[in-house]
C-alpha cells in the first residue's frame, strides 16, 4: 500500500513538472491560441533585417519579424517584410515605418509611428516602409560627394590660396597681415602691464585700497 502511495506522489510530482515545462515554453515563445494580426511592408532593401528581429511601435515593442521576402514584381521595393503583433495596430495616413539599427553592435530591428492624422491609412495598397541610414554611413555621405563636408573644405583652402576672400586677403595682403600683428602684440603688452599692475586698469585691479 505504501509502494502504491510512493508511486502516485512521484506521478504527481513528474506531471506536475512537465506541466511547468510547458507553461514556461508557451510564456517565452509568445504563444497563443488566438490568432495575431501581421502586416506586410515593403522596402527597397532589407538592410540585414532577418527573421527574428524585432518590432518596436514608438518605442515600444510590439511583435517581431516572421519572414523576409524578396519580390521582384516591384522593382523599386523588392524586399517585403512580414511583422506579427502581439496586438491590432490602427495606423494612420502619415504613419511611418523603418528599418534602423537595433544597437551600436550591430541587428537590425523595425520601428513604427502609427500617425496622428485623424484618415487611416489606405486599405487595399501596399505599405512602403523606409530604411534609416546607419551614423556610420550618414558620416560617409558627409564626407563625399560635391556638397559634402571634404568638398567644402577644399573649396575653401582653394579659395584661400587664390586670395579670394576677406581671411585669403588678410594672409595674402602684407599691411593688413602686418596690422594684424601690431594690434596682437598691443593686445598682448596691454594684458602683461595689467598683470604687471601697471597703468589705471592694473592698479584697480591688483591695489586692494583702490
Amino acid at each position: 500500500m505504501a509502494n502504491v502511495k510512493q508511486d502516485a506522489i512521484l506521478g504527481a510530482v513528474f506531471f506536475a513538472a512537465i506541466a511547468l515545462l510547458l507553461a514556461a515554453t508557451l510564456l517565452l515563445t509568445n504563444f497563443s491560441f488566438r490568432e495575431r494580426p501581421k502586416l506586410e511592408v515593403r522596402f527597397a532593401s532589407a538592410s540585414g533585417l532577418e527573421k527574428g528581429d524585432a518590432v518596436y511601435v514608438l518605442g515600444r515593442r510590439a511583435g517581431e519579424v516572421v519572414d523576409v521576402a524578396y519580390r521582384p514584381d516591384n522593382r523599386s521595393h523588392r524586399i517585403v517584410a512580414t511583422l506579427q503583433f502581439d496586438e491590432q495596430l490602427v495606423l494612420k495616413s502619415d504613419a511611418s515605418i523603418e528599418i534602423i539599427d537595433a544597437n551600436l553592435l550591430g541587428g537590425k530591428r523595425v520601428e513604427i509611428e502609427p500617425g496622428q492624422s485623424a484618415t487611416p491609412a489606405p486599405t487595399g495598397t501596399a505599405l512602403l516602409g523606409l530604411v534609416r541610414k546607419s551614423p556610420i554611413d550618414a558620416l560617409g555621405d558627409e564626407l563625399q560627394g560635391d556638397d559634402s563636408l571634404v568638398s567644402g573644405l577644399k573649396t575653401a583652402i582653394g579659395k584661400l590660396n587664390e586670395g579670394d576672400g576677406t581671411l585669403a586677403q588678410l594672409f595674402n595682403t602684407p599691411k593688413l597681415h602686418d596690422a594684424l600683428l601690431t594690434a596682437i602684440d598691443s593686445v598682448n603688452n596691454s594684458l602683461k602691464a595689467i598683470q604687471e599692475g601697471r597703468g589705471a586698469l592694473g592698479r584697480v585691479i591688483h591695489d586692494q585700497r583702490m
